[in-house]
């Protein structure tokens, strides 16, 4: 998996999470959607835990981004908000889900596990 967010305690918070979960291996972190695309070139993720809001490229275009480079990588969108058209952007870019930052740990966990094992979109 790889994470982008723009805020380094979100990315290394992720990271330390991860840490402790055995079935989820973290490759790489990004701080916005063209440094994620970038490294999902490279690294070819299952899974790419994508921030909705960013400076630079944003969430959305970073979607476009990876999945033009790693087609069969799936998407899920990080958000503190489930602003619906922004939301509904990121479905269209691509998306193929997306969890809300405020959440439990463990639910984000279990919903990342689900979301991984979705049909990635060609």
């Amino acid at each position: 998996m790889l994470v982008a967010d723009d805020h380094q305690m979100v990315r290394e918070g992720l990271g330390q999470l991860l840490h402790w979960v055995d079935d989820i291996e973290l490759v790489g972190s990004a701080n916005d959607g063209g440094d994620a695309a970038r490294q999902a070139e490279i690294t070819r993720p299952d899974l790419v835990l994508m921030d909705l809001e960013m400076p630079g490229v944003d969430g959305v275009e970073g979607t476009r981004r990876v999945l033009e480079v790693a087609p069969l990588t799936r998407v899920v969108i990080l958000t503190a908000f489930a602003d619906r058209d922004r939301l509904d952007a990121a479905f269209d870019a691509g998306a193929v889900g997306y969890v809300l930052k405020d959440g439990e740990p463990a639910a984000l966990m279990d919903a990342i596990r689900e979301l991984a094992v979705a049909a990635p979109t060609l």
